[in-house]
């Protein structure tokens, strides 16, 4: 488990349990998206008698905290993705549930011109671009 959640944690005054750290361990293993039975079952392998309902708490736990974020698709919140305590902006593939980050696509400034625009202080934002990654377009084809 990659330090930086366990120190997260610790900062907002959480334990880190044994249960929890293999929640986290199983996080840190996804390289995309993932729902919350796909973390239970990963986790398992880590604590053999893991309840669905530790992995909820421990779900909602590390979306308080910002170490995952929620990936929404055409029917809500379907997966999660790890995200450090860095908000990220995704592209999510419809197909498999890869993600990619957007980067050095100067997002601050939109939402300043966004605010600016529009006159709201802006607190919370979600960007996230919905498409099939290259691998699915072509198997697609």
């Amino acid at each position: 488990m990659p330090t930086e959640i366990g120190e997260a944690l610790a900062r907002h005054g959480l334990r880190l349990t044994e249960q929890r750290a293999a929640v986290l361990q199983a996080v840190a293993d996804f390289k995309g998206s993932f729902d919350a039975d796909e973390l239970w079952l990963a986790s398992r392998r880590n604590a053999a008698g893991l309840g669905i309902a530790t992995v909820y708490r421990t779900l909602d736990v590390l979306l308080r905290i910002g170490v995952v974020e929620r990936v929404h698709g055409r029917g809500g919140c379907e997966s999660f993705v790890a995200t450090g305590e860095e908000h990220k902006h995704l592209v999510v593939c419809h197909g498999c549930g890869a993600t990619s980050e957007l980067t050095d696509l100067d997002c601050e400034n939109f939402l300043m011109d966004v605010a600016r625009h529009t006159g709201f202080h802006l607190d919370e934002h979600i960007i996230q671009l919905h498409g099939l990654c290259a691998r699915c377009e072509k198997d697609r084809s």
